[in-house]
C-alpha cells in the first residue's frame, strides 16, 4: 500500500468514525445536566455544573432527573437540624433542592434541557 492509498484509507475512516458518531449524537435530544453549589460559612461558595447523560426522550432524562433529586435529598435528610426544601418547575424540567444546616447552605439542580441549549449561558441578549 503506498502513502495515498494509506491517506485515503486512513481520511474515509475517519469520516465513517465521525458520521457515526454525529448520528449517535443526533439521537440524543435531551440532556441532563446537574448544578451543585455549597456555602460555607466565613468562606466563598464553590459551584459546578456537570452533564449528566443524553437522552433520546424527554421522559427518560426526567426520570433520571427525579430519581437523583430523590437520592440527593435522601441523604441530606441524614444531616443533623438539617432542612430540605424542594421546588420543581415541570415547564422548565427543573428541580431545586436547598439543604441547610448551621454551617452549610447547598443547592443542588438536575435540569433536563434540549441537546443544544446550555443552562449555563445567561438568560436574554443584554451585554
Amino acid at each position: 500500500m503506498n502513502t495515498h492509498s494509506f491517506a485515503v484509507a486512513l481520511l474515509a475512516a475517519l469520516l465513517a468514525v465521525l458520521t457515526l458518531a454525529s448520528s449517535a449524537w443526533a439521537e440524543c435530544a435531551w440532556v441532563l445536566w446537574e448544578f451543585r453549589q455549597d456555602r460555607q460559612k466565613d468562606q466563598p461558595p464553590t459551584s459546578e455544573w456537570m452533564i449528566v447523560r443524553a437522552f433520546p426522550e424527554e421522559s427518560a432524562c426526567r426520570s433520571l432527573a427525579k430519581k437523583k433529586l430523590d437520592d440527593e435529598e435522601a441523604v441530606s435528610r441524614k444531616m443533623p437540624r438539617g432542612l430540605v426544601l424542594r421546588d420543581t418547575d415541570d415547564d422548565s424540567v427543573r428541580a431545586d433542592l436547598k439543604l441547610y444546616d448551621r454551617r452549610l447552605l447547598r443547592l443542588y439542580r438536575a435540569v433536563c434541557v434540549p441537546a443544544p441549549l446550555d443552562p449555563r449561558e445567561p438568560k436574554g441578549g443584554g451585554r
